[in-house]
């Protein structure tokens, strides 16, 4: 079994403490390893085939800007035994994880202890407890997620501002859990297999919004809600725009593509008319470019970085900061790559 890395230099711990370079791991065969570790940022790693895990985790990674790929949801980590641990737990932020999958054994599938990061196109198949756990402004697309014998997506008690969309989520004990979580977007989420107790659950929670869902369970069908206020729902099973989900918080999504080679698009949320500004600063904290800087009107607005500064030159490749700041003083700050 292989994992091929490009592009950047990739830092793994194979064994505690014990640090590895890429180029010495370079086309290694690696057969039950106990635990890998992502320590280097800007991070592009191919996994390429389905790797046996017989430590607690499958990969941690630790580096912000980190892309792990499994092309085609074949390749990724299962555990041949139960362990307590995840089949990937992410610490930094504006981390991508896509079509891997991660099989039984774990007791999580994702961890996230971060915020800002993007989980898509993955299948989690048969984990312990959850599928998917994380914290805030964290983006969980089109995934599929099923046999968990707990809850498939689960955002932290307490977070926030997550977008949950066009999920498959099949035969858990439940679909999506939210508990003291505030002001998230739960969209366009389906089941094929009924789950065992509740589709969604939105429990002592504030703000949230669910449109166009259609995730069932056998104790509540498609809803189970407790002790909440101003959650909207919409349980139809017609197919509408997310963007047309409008709340009375302010909001700023991960720019998309990220990481990006000649354009990426910003988009947020204001609930009323107001002044607006958003700025991109390089690693030094030089502002290089104002995007934005007026009066917008309420609802989903897009603006696009051609990746040029103030005076039309195109940028050296790199991480950049667009720092958005709302009507209502709030500030947001998304970090960006620029490839080229």
């Amino acid at each position: 079994m292989k994992i091929k890395f490009i592009q950047f230099l990739i830092l793994f711990s194979l064994f505690p403490q014990t640090i590895l370079s890429a180029s010495v791991l370079r086309d290694t065969i690696i057969v039950d390893t106990p635990m890998m570790e992502i320590v280097t940022p800007n991070a592009y790693c191919i996994v390429s085939s389905y790797i046996n895990c017989s430590y607690k985790h499958g990969l941690i990674i630790h580096a912000d800007s980190v892309i792990v790929d499994g092309i085609n949801k074949k390749n990724g980590f299962f555990a041949f035994s139960e362990t307590g641990g995840a089949g990937i737990i992410i610490h930094g932020t504006g981390v991508e994880i896509k079509n891997l999958k991660i099989g039984s054994g774990f007791y999580e599938g994702i961890y996230l202890s971060s915020d800002g990061n993007y989980i898509h196109d993955n299948e989690i198949v048969g984990c312990r407890d959850s599928g998917t756990n994380f914290t805030s402004s964290n983006q969980i697309v089109e995934n599929n997620i099923f046999d968990s014998n707990g809850m498939a997506i689960v955002p932290h008690f307490g977070s926030k501002n997550n977008r949950i969309l066009k999920n498959i989520i099949d035969n858990n004990q439940v679909g999506i859990y939210i508990l003291n979580s505030d002001s998230n977007i739960v969209s366009f989420n389906k089941t094929n297999k009924i789950n065992k107790r509740w589709g969604i659950a939105v429990v002592q929670s504030y703000g949230n919004v669910g449109s166009d869902n259609n995730v069932l369970g056998t104790d509540k069908n498609s809803l189970g809600c407790q002790d909440n206020y101003n959650n909207i729902q919409n349980a139809s099973t017609e197919v509408q725009l997310a963007d047309n989900i409008f709340l009375n918080q302010y909001f700023v999504f991960q720019n998309y593509p990220n990481p990006f080679n000649t354009t990426t698009t910003i988009k947020f949320f204001i609930p009323t008319d107001g002044e607006l500004t958003i700025e991109i600063y390089n690693l030094l904290g030089e502002k290089v470019k104002t995007l934005l800087d007026k009066k917008v009107t309420a609802g989903i607005n897009l603006i696009r970085w051609d990746g040029k500064n103030c005076n039309g030159i195109p940028l050296p490749s790199g991480q950049y900061l667009c720092r958005v700041q709302l009507p209502n003083g709030e500030i947001f700050n998304k970090r960006m790559i620029l490839l080229k």
